[in-house]
């Protein structure tokens, strides 16, 4: 044998008897100096440092104290709680359904409390389906609601309509005071300049309040141009958006670029408290009137449209509505058109309709609008309605039982009216 294979054999031998024989050695090899003769070992899981008892955070039981995010987070988390307990509390199924429609039948126009009880409990259940996202829940609620849009009671009507605006926005920003909306176009600047007030804690503390913890809400379309859904997006308020500042208001500006789709924008501005509570901003002064009203003393035509004189110091809620139409929009010259009459044929005796108008019909007068200067045509009846379509027994041809139902009898709004010529 050659000496340097002995050598060679006798490194092995002794190589092979460090190899680690149980799970100890095993651990105790992790911990040996990687081979090399680098003096950097990684760091193990057993050797990572631990703080001692002195050195320990305590964040639940003096946590509120030391630090006040803490104080938000406890806060948040209990509103949590809320929401997962009211989400088991108030379900809403078809026999839900049934039970009020029989108890608003019962009630009618009688003098009495359960039906802004049974409005509250609807809310209620509302607001608990857009939580969870239950669509079934969330249909049978509009159902409910658009009935009661025809209620002898003028107040369950005027809820059902803040009801149905809280569901379709997917916010219910609109319960307390409604939107005041501004027209704009798409490609328009989309600024948001609003002077609202300080929380009555971080003003009464006066110049060491800091800057207030301010949010801003966004419920606006989706910027992708395939997707049509809207979203509600939360933008903290930076100290730079904060054009000018005293005790009692700050005044904000935040620019968002320019409106990128038509559609509904919808904002508002919030506060987060101490105790971690979204708490609705307020605007300083009273905002525009969302009707314009003329007020003159020597004339009654306008009385009723003043504002009321004990309105004036109440304030209002930092929020709005920006509603984006498509670019060039104003420069339209609109035509109101209902289907049903384009070159239908009239009885002038009994008043009915002999020779009804279709699809077919309006899209053969198109050019006879624009030789008028009608550049764009705003469509009644168009959407599905009650026709009672039905086939006869021997052929397949299409009749309805109910030609001369309302063109808002509507039945569903994803299908063009078929007896008119829709798909």
């Amino acid at each position: 044998m050659q000496p340097s294979e002995a050598s060679e054999d006798s490194s092995k031998i002794t190589a092979a008897s460090k190899q680690p024989t149980d799970a100890s050695d095993s651990a105790n090899a992790k911990k040996q100096k990687p081979a090399g003769g680098s003096q950097t070992a990684l760091p193990v899981k057993d050797e990572l440092p631990v703080a001692s008892e002195a050195e320990k955070i305590d964040l639940y039981s003096k946590g509120e104290e030391k630090y006040p995010f803490m104080k938000r987070l406890f806060g948040l988390a209990q509103t949590i709680s809320k929401v997962i307990v009211n989400i088991k509390k108030f379900p809403f199924t078809e026999t839900h359904y049934d039970k009020y429609i029989k108890k608003f039948a019962a009630e009618g126009q009688k003098y009495s409390t359960k039906k802004a009880k049974y409005m509250d409990e609807i809310q209620r259940a509302l607001f608990v389906a857009q939580i969870s996202d239950d669509q079934h829940t969330l249909y049978l609620i509009e159902k409910l609601l658009i009935q009661l849009m025809g209620f002898c009671d003028l107040q369950v009507r005027d809820q059902a309509v803040v009801l149905l605006n809280m569901l379709y926005d997917e916010v219910d920003w609109q319960l307390q005071e409604a939107f005041r909306p501004v027209i704009r176009t798409v490609g328009q600047h989309f600024t948001i300049n609003v002077v609202v007030q300080c929380s009555p804690e971080r003003a009464s503390q006066g110049e060491h309040s800091g800057v207030p913890e301010l949010f801003l809400g966004l419920n606006a379309p989706s910027p992708i141009r395939s997707k049509n859904d809207c979203f509600t997006t939360w933008h903290k308020i930076e100290p730079h958006n904060i054009v000018a500042r005293d005790q009692i208001s700050c005044t904000i500006s935040i620019n968002f670029g320019k409106f990128w789709k038509c559609g509904f924008f919808d904002w508002r501005i919030i506060e987060v408290n101490e105790q971690g509570k979204f708490v609705p901003c307020q605007i300083v002064g009273q905002p525009d009137p969302v009707f314009p009203f003329q007020e003159d003393l020597n004339n009654d035509f306008y009385d009723g449209l003043e504002a009321d004189e004990n309105q004036q110091n109440v304030g209002s809620l930092a929020q709005g509505r920006f509603i984006a139409h498509a670019r060039g929009m104003r420069d339209h010259t609109f035509h109101e058109v209902q289907v049903d009459y384009v070159n239908a044929e009239i009885d002038k005796t009994t008043n009915e309709i002999i020779k009804r108008g279709n699809f077919k019909d309006l899209e053969n007068a198109i050019d006879q609008y624009a030789r008028q200067g009608v550049t764009a045509l705003y469509l009644m009846g168009t959407l599905e309605r009650d026709n009672c379509p039905f086939k006869k027994m021997y052929t397949d041809v299409v009749e309805h039982g109910k030609e001369d139902t309302s063109p808002m009898a509507v039945t569903t709004r994803d299908t063009a009216n078929r007896m008119l010529g829709g798909d």
